[in-house]
């Protein structure tokens, strides 16, 4: 059996858009479980396609939910308004994001260079 592409994997996770107030933030999802949530930030020049492995590894998953966001002006996220935003920017539209998602406790952050600062 051969492993598909990450391009032809990325079909089964397709973009969805939350408009949290003020700003549009676009994520991938897989894996269902409303308690337990692992929140994958990616770096700079990537996007939430760069975490298809991860999503294939949690499709069928019962026990967590992946959620991988597209960081700001990435895909058709909203931009931050600073001209040069910091790491805490980053850090304040996600979890904008997360309660306009309401998620809660407990959830696990995990990040890839720019990603890791916002976590």
């Amino acid at each position: 059996m051969s492993t598909p592409s990450p391009h032809a994997a990325l079909l089964r996770f397709p973009t969805v858009l939350v408009m949290p107030p003020d700003h549009a933030v676009q994520y991938r999802q897989a894996g269902q479980h409303p308690r337990a949530t692992h929140v994958l930030l990616h770096g700079i020049g990537s996007g939430s396609g760069s975490w298809v492995r991860q999503l294939q590894a949690a499709e069928h998953r019962t026990d967590r939910k992946l959620l991988a966001w597209d960081a700001p002006r990435y895909g058709r996220s909203a931009p931050l308004h600073p001209a040069h935003p910091q790491a805490a920017d980053y850090a304040r539209r996600l979890w904008k994001w997360l309660d306009a998602l309401d998620q809660h406790q407990p959830i696990t952050l995990v990040g890839h260079s720019l990603g890791a600062l916002m976590a």
